[in-house]
């Protein structure tokens, strides 16, 4: 009784989402059991749309997607690198989930075109087709289960990265900057020097440096992140 329910809810629910229903199933290969997932999970925050339970927008299952892809990933490695201890897993992991790296992803798999968003909307930075796809994965763990969403992220994500490319560039400034500083016992401190609201809405961030106390570096970006690998890039080319 509970699988012809369920049935009967899935005809309704595809004769309503049609178009949605057989994008996403034309693009990945599977229909969903709740397209609000993922509605919600393709709703930029800047769409201002609501439902009955209040504003949509994707940044909720982003929060979540963040979660289970880093798990993903973190046992993707383990799997397949038995010779990699914990602190190169990190670093590896850190490459794999960096921002640039996820909207690179994004819009090789097409989610920029997926995404909603106001129709004048100016888009200052593609980190939101890297949020977009957190939320997306976010949306499938949720309607999915864990085990689906992993098999998706392994097939569909990881396929767009080059591993071997991505392994063998580093560029986790920050990270190097840290392992410089302690092979030459030297003390380095990342200050958050200030953070505010741009006219578009989006937070600006601005990080500074301090090497045994004196400023050294100053950077900035659109993320706590971003602005700290800024200061630490800079910071590197000052330590010989």
């Amino acid at each position: 009784m509970i699988q012809i329910t369920k049935k009967i809810r899935l005809f309704i629910d595809a004769k309503r989402h049609k178009e949605s229903f057989s994008l996403l199933h034309s693009k990945f290969g599977f229909y969903p059991n709740k397209i609000d997932y993922y509605k919600e999970a393709l709703t930029h925050s800047s769409l201002q749309e609501q439902n009955q339970n209040g504003h949509i927008s994707n940044e909720r299952l982003e929060f979540l997607g963040d979660a289970v892809l880093n798990t993903v990933f973190a046992e993707y490695l383990y799997t397949h690198f038995p010779s990699k201890n914990e602190g190169e897993m990190s670093v590896l992991r850190a490459r794999i989930a960096k921002r640039e790296t996820l909207n690179h992803i994004a819009v090789e798999m097409g989610l920029d075109k997926m995404l909603r968003l106001p129709q004048k909307y100016q888009i200052q930075k593609d980190d939101i087709y890297g949020n977009a796809l957190e939320a997306f994965c976010g949306a499938i763990f949720l309607d999915k289960g864990f085990d689906f969403c992993k098999k998706f992220v392994e097939t569909e994500v990881l396929k767009h990265i080059n591993l071997n490319k991505l392994l063998g560039v580093d560029t986790d400034y920050k990270s190097q900057l840290l392992a410089k500083a302690s092979r030459k016992k030297l003390n380095i401190e990342f200050i958050l020097d200030f953070q505010k609201k741009e006219e578009n809405n989006k937070d600006f961030f601005c990080t500074k440096i301090l090497l045994d106390g004196e400023e050294i570096a100053v950077g900035t970006g659109y993320s706590k992140k971003d602005s700290q690998q800024n200061a630490a890039k800079m910071a590197l080319k000052k330590i010989k």
